[in-house]
This record gives structure tokens, C-alpha cells and sequence, in this order.
């Protein structure tokens, strides 16, 4: 079996590239709505960061991926989700 190289540099544009515009928002990840908060790395991997409607932090590989739903569910529904969000939730998604 081959390692695939890659340029780290590139692999975080990238990465930068596809989550930051939802950075804010409200995501699926493993069939929960949580908030995108943030990426971070560390010496081996990359992170989302998640915050639950509770205000926990969630940490998680960027290999486990996340499901925007902002622009990809009705506005209507979005906002609808929203507000229940911003509702019950100290930390406000956009």
C-alpha cells in the first residue's frame, strides 16, 4: 500500500476553504444539531469544533466530516431551527 502525499498547506486551505463559511452555523454531525465553531490542530490531526445546544464543547477529527444545513435545508426551515436554537442555547448560532 502507497502513503498519498500531500501538501499540509494545501490540505488546510482546503479545509478552511469548505468549513469556514459555516462557522456560526448550525450542522449535522453523527444525526445531531450542534454548532460549528471552529477548527483547531494539534501535532496529528485537524478538529471541528462543535458546541451541543447544552453549551457542551465537542473536539472531533475533521475525518468524521459534518452535513451544513444552512443553504442546504429551506430558509424557512433553517430559521425555524434557529430560533429553537438561539432559544434554548447560550452560545447563539447564526
Amino acid at each position: 500500500m502507497d502513503i498519498i502525499d500531500y501538501d499540509p498547506t494545501e490540505f488546510e486551505e482546503i479545509l478552511r476553504k469548505d468549513t469556514e463559511p459555516y462557522i456560526g452555523t448550525l450542522v449535522l454531525h453523527n444525526f445531531q444539531v450542534v454548532r460549528l465553531s471552529g477548527l483547531d490542530q494539534d501535532d496529528y490531526d485537524w478538529y471541528y469544533i462543535f458546541h451541543t445546544v447544552t453549551g457542551e464543547a465537542i473536539e472531533i477529527s475533521v475525518i468524521t466530516g459534518f452535513v451544513p444545513l444552512k443553504g442546504h435545508v429551506s430558509e424557512e426551515d433553517y430559521k425555524r431551527l434557529l430560533f429553537s436554537w438561539n432559544l434554548n442555547s447560550f452560545i447563539k448560532a447564526d
